[in-house]
């Protein structure tokens, strides 16, 4: 197979199950017109990447007779730095990685410069030619709130994309604490964006708590809450929670002595009725 044709394979393998999300299900300021959807649609698939990644090959397997795994990349500017992402698991136990630009032919060498344990995340490195790959701009916190519409692309028919759409369901929660859980089933890889181009989060497993929903690590995070009124008086010279706390205390006894009444004098013995002193 001519490497020009990758984008020919990829896009029937691309395919990615978009779950039916009512339009009420998400903020009104979500919503497009016929006209935005198609301007959305054409401003994207000219950024989006697609990775084709040739899987090392075992001790008692041909390499050529392995299937290529393919999936989507981003180039996003965050942070005050700008990379190639895309999920770790589409190019885990890589032989061979090779990027291309939707819409262009031919494609460019990459390699895994590294891999996130905690977002699954991969960041590739292609030299000169992922500098010149358009950059997108990462979405704020805002963009995946619970409800909030995410859309993706379907590269369903070569140049003709399909602009679906998902909502999220809210931070993910622990152990995965920089992702999001979105409605569906997607493959990972498929790069989330706002209606304004924003990549919110990249697919990168299924739920391990439902199969219909996927997490997605989210582009950026939320800053640290605000203070609470707790935490302003600690903050504040003079106050009690502003104190060093003193040396600790030594363990209390597992046994408390009964309590001394003061109030009863000695005891007097009293010989039962009919019995003996």
């Amino acid at each position: 197979m001519s490497r020009p044709s990758i984008l020919a394979v990829a896009l029937p393998l691309l395919l990615a199950v978009a779950p039916t999300t009512r339009a009420e299900e998400g903020p009104r300021d979500a919503l497009l017109t016929l006209e935005g959807e198609a301007a959305l649609r054409a401003r994207l698939w000219e950024r989006l990447l697609l990775v084709a990644v040739r899987p090392q090959a075992g001790s008692m397997e041909d390499p050529t007779l392995l299937a290529q795994r393919y999936g989507q990349a981003a180039r996003v500017a965050r942070e005050g730095r700008t990379e190639v992402l895309t999920a770790a698991l589409v190019v885990a136990d890589a032989a061979e990685v090779r990027l291309a630009r939707t819409g262009q032919e031919g494609d460019v060498p990459a390699r895994v410069a590294h891999a996130d344990d905690a977002t699954l995340l991969a960041r590739l490195d292609c030299g000169a030619p992922c500098e010149a790959m358009p950059a997108l701009q990462a979405a704020e916190p805002e963009a995946w709130g619970i409800g909030r519409l995410v859309f993706f692309l379907v590269p369903a028919i070569a140049g003709q994309p399909v602009l679906a759409h998902t909502a999220s369901l809210g931070r993910a929660g622990e152990p995965f604490e920089a992702m999001i859980t979105v409605a569906g089933t997607l493959t990972p890889g498929t790069v989330l964006f706002d209606p304004v181009g924003h990549v919110v989060a990249i697919a990168v497993r299924t739920s391990p708590v439902r199969t219909d929903r996927t997490l997605a690590a989210v582009m950026t995070l939320p800053g640290p809450e605000p203070s609470q009124e707790g935490d302003e008086a600690a903050a504040t010279p003079g106050s009690r929670a502003a104190i060093p706390p003193g040396p600790a205390s030594p363990a209390a006894p597992s046994t408390l002595p009964a309590p001394v009444r003061e109030d009863v004098g000695p005891a007097v013995h009293r010989p039962a009725p009919g019995g003996h002193p």
